[in-house]
């Protein structure tokens, strides 16, 4: 079971990664300007990387994955939050969306470890730069 055009680029949003190999970001307070990542920028590393893990996902593993966009996809946009107040010293009732999406955020990260791999990405990026390698010994 492979993850879907639309769980795909939900997932991308989940992990705040451009979906495409290729994109443009608006810059600039009228967003008149972009930035442009392609495949030799640390963002095509990062969706490498994302991609062979999502390969190499065992089936439990995808379907906990795809139970979480689903989830995010069922919230989706909604940004409303709800409070009943309070009587006294009793409280009411409150929901907020953005609280859920950052539950799921963080349990997709937790299956897909981008943070891991944009340190890899930068460590791999800075051993280039100095143009040496040392061996350590554990």
């Amino acid at each position: 079971m492979a993850l879907t055009v639309a769980q795909k680029i939900a997932l991308f949003d989940i992990l705040e990664t451009p979906y495409d190999g290729s994109v443009d970001v608006p810059q600039g307070e009228y967003a008149l300007t972009a930035i442009t990542y392609n495949s030799d920028t640390p963002e095509y590393k990062l969706q490498t990387l994302i991609n062979n893990r999502l390969s190499a996902l065992v089936a439990a593993e995808e379907a906990v994955l795809v139970s979480y966009i689903n989830d995010w996809l069922m919230v989706g946009n909604n940004i409303t939050s709800i409070d009943a107040g309070s009587i006294g010293g009793t409280s009411g009732l409150s929901y907020d969306p953005t609280l859920r999406l950052q539950r799921i955020q963080k349990s997709v990260k937790n299956l897909i470890p981008v943070f891991r791999y944009r340190r890899e990405i930068e460590v791999g990026q800075e051993g280039n730069k100095s143009g040496m390698n040392v061996e350590t010994f554990r």
